[in-house]
């Protein structure tokens, strides 16, 4: 049985695993907020600090002049203010956007991945990351007879699985139906539903 990936959901799940996982991400995305606050807080702070006091700085150029509020003077200073705080965002957002974009690429996530049914047993094929090795993937079998709990978290579409099975890592690329799994274990493994049809609908129809 071929279950095929739902791949616009498994890149929502992985980026929802860094911001919540990841360091990098999540210091980024704190920063962003920061910036954020305090571009718009000094852009209120100048504005007001500018008209209570006029003479105190080159500003006073801008906001008045001899016969009173210069009105095109205060258009050019709300312009150059608005220009920092769009700068501010603006930048802060790309950094975020760019942390998106690069760190899935080097996180440990499943790239060239396969999942199948064969012999009772569900076996996911995949490449660790971008810098494995060409001809290297990594097998995990799990015994679907001997499935004793499974957990599953609707909102991060997190599998729990606790039963029997192996993982292995092979130094070729062999065919899927060769490969044997004879050292199946109690353990305990996390997968992600981002599979057509439902791996946790799959997985209760064996349990």
């Amino acid at each position: 049985m071929d279950i095929t990936i739902d791949y616009d959901l498994k890149s929502k799940i992985e980026l929802e695993n860094l911001g919540k996982n990841n360091a990098a991400y999540r210091v980024i995305d704190m920063t962003e907020r920061i910036i954020k606050k305090i571009a718009i807080g000094l852009f209120i702070f100048n504005l007001v600090f500018y008209f209570l006091f006029p003479n105190s700085s080159i500003e006073n150029m801008f906001v008045r002049s001899t016969s009173g509020i210069n009105i095109a003077g205060v258009i050019v200073l709300i312009f150059i203010e608005c220009n920092t705080v769009f700068f501010a965002v603006g930048f802060s957002m790309m950094m975020k956007y760019a942390v998106k974009a690069f760190l899935p690429i080097i996180a440990l996530s499943k790239m060239d991945e396969s999942m199948n049914i064969i012999d009772n047993k569900l076996i996911c094929s995949y490449k660790q990351n971008i810098f494995s090795p060409f001809n290297q993937r990594t097998f995990l079998a799990i015994d679907l007879s001997r499935i004793y709990s499974i957990d599953y978290d609707e909102s991060s579409h997190e599998i729990v699985i606790d039963g029997y099975m192996e993982e292995k890592t092979i130094e070729y690329s062999p065919v899927l139906e060769t490969v044997k799994f004879e050292e199946m274990r109690h353990n305990t493994t996390k997968l992600y539903d981002y599979y057509s049809p439902s791996l946790y609908v799959i997985l209760n129809q064996y349990k």
